[in-house]
């Protein structure tokens, strides 16, 4: 028989923290996924093919200086740059 273990106030507060925390970052995640998935549309919508939306957020694009877009994805600064050389693209600004 498993003698049940008695948690002190302190590792309830820290298990408490961690869900918090894990809780944030799961969050986040939904977040992410979802300016990731408008991005993607944004693509397509763009190059008028999914097929034309994965080989340009794949390939070197000299508007932003040679990098992939999926290279930039990972913060909302290169996301934004993305999106916005997306909408150039779109209305054929340079």
């Amino acid at each position: 028989m498993k003698k049940a273990v008695r948690r002190s106030p302190s590792h309830r507060l820290l298990v408490m923290a961690i869900q918090s925390e894990i809780d944030r970052l799961q969050a986040a995640k939904k977040k992410l996924r979802s300016i990731t998935s408008e991005i993607a549309d944004q693509a397509i919508k763009t190059f008028e093919s999914v097929d034309g939306a994965a080989a340009w957020l794949t390939s070197p694009a000299y508007g932003l200086r040679g990098k992939a877009p999926v290279d930039l994805m990972a913060t909302a600064k290169g996301r934004g740059k993305v999106s916005n050389l997306l909408g150039r693209i779109e209305h054929g600004l340079p």
